[in-house]
């Protein structure tokens, strides 16, 4: 094979190797026009803000959600839950960028049982356009929470000259709020007195008792934080000595 045979062969193959690249390049572009013509066919798609931030204050068979919506298209919020059985939707009203709203659902016209749950929230407004999906997990806490509470524990109880001195044992749980006392006094005036968490680091000094009627107590539990409901133990006798 001579010198200019080769040349040929080269210039061949370069002629071979281009018409196959413009071929792949032109099925490439066909195939990302398929994917795409569809929203071409369709129209440009609109989205609105979605959810700028929102909080989950969990209650007794309800929960509330506290929300930001600052895109000022934002007209009503769309909630689903429960696989996309369960659905709810509000009117967002007229609001600065800062202001926030409190949405409960449970113990209304939605029932929430005790569990937890994965809530899709979805901003729209009034022309059919849509927000991307927020997702927000909750816990809705109920009787089998409430039965799992304990008593807070008394070290000790002592009463003298109608005075009971009450000392605590220290909190095991972040969740015990503090506790209610009831008792009966000297004069027959029924008295119910509360005392916080933080109270509890000291005696609790009941005076001027009726020790023949038992004082009693029962415990507080917040389940979280920003728990709306309050959860509480039955009544026990204190164990006066």
């Amino acid at each position: 094979m001579n010198h200019q045979n080769v040349i040929d062969m080269k210039s061949i193959r370069k002629s071979i190797f281009f018409i196959a690249g413009c071929v792949l390049l032109m099925v490439a572009c066909e195939q990302m026009n398929d994917r795409h013509r569809k929203y071409f066919e369709d129209g440009e798609i609109i989205y609105i803000g979605k959810v700028d931030s929102m909080r989950v204050l969990p209650g007794n068979e309800r929960v509330v959600f506290r929300y930001w919506i600052s895109d000022p298209r934002a007209k009503s919020l769309t909630a689903t839950w429960s696989n996309g059985k369960e659905y709810l939707q509000v009117d967002v009203p007229p609001r600065a960028p800062t202001d926030s709203f409190d949405l409960q659902i449970g113990k209304n016209e939605k029932e929430l049982r005790e569990g937890i749950y994965t809530f899709h929230w979805v901003v729209s407004d009034n022309k059919g356009n849509r927000s991307v999906v927020h997702e927000q997990i909750a816990n809705v806490y109920g009787d089998r929470y409430r039965s799992l509470l304990y008593d807070w524990f008394i070290l000790s109880a002592i009463a003298a000259d109608n005075t009971v001195t009450i000392t605590w044992a220290e909190s095991i749980s972040e969740q015990e709020a503090g506790v209610t006392i009831k008792y009966t006094t000297g004069d027959g005036v029924a008295k119910t007195v509360h005392y916080s968490k933080s109270a509890l680091k000291d005696a609790t000094v009941l005076e001027n008792v009726n020790l023949t009627i038992k004082p009693q107590y029962q415990t507080k539990f917040l389940p979280a934080p920003l728990a709306v409901d309050t959860f509480y133990t039955d009544f026990v006798d204190i164990p006066i000595q």
